[in-house]
């Protein structure tokens, strides 16, 4: 269990936005992404391996869909992590174009557009 604690205790300094000096309050938003977070990254080991303890018994492989569905979940953690994303854009004329934007924190922009979504709502 030490190593999930390391684990925990790695990504939460990375991914938390700290709005206190002594690191001891995050929203409850960031914790649950947070919490998502760490599930995938603890599911899309044990997708790796292939193999999940039931019941204590090794042998006993994970269903196939089971699999792809953690295989999906590691792809789409990729690709939240990823800190890069193409929008649409229109400029003055209303032309479309593509805009690649970098060095985002797609989780916390997520985060924040659910969380306006609901304020707005």
């Amino acid at each position: 269990m030490s190593e999930l604690r390391d684990l925990i205790e790695r990504e939460a300094e990375t991914y938390f936005e700290w709005p206190t000096a002594d690191k001891t309050h995050v929203t409850t938003t960031s914790t649950k992404l947070f919490a998502e977070h760490i599930a995938g990254l603890v599911l899309a080991q044990a997708a790796a391996a292939e193999m999940i303890t039931i019941g204590g018994d090794n042998s006993k492989r994970m269903q196939p869909e089971l699999v792809e569905y953690i295989r999906g979940l590691a792809r789409d953690t990729a690709l939240l992590d990823s800190d890069c994303i193409m929008t649409h854009e229109c400029d003055e004329l209303g032309q479309e174009y593509k805009c690649e934007r970098r060095g985002i924190d797609l989780r916390a922009a997520i985060a924040e557009a659910i969380a306006r979504r609901g304020e707005v709502e």
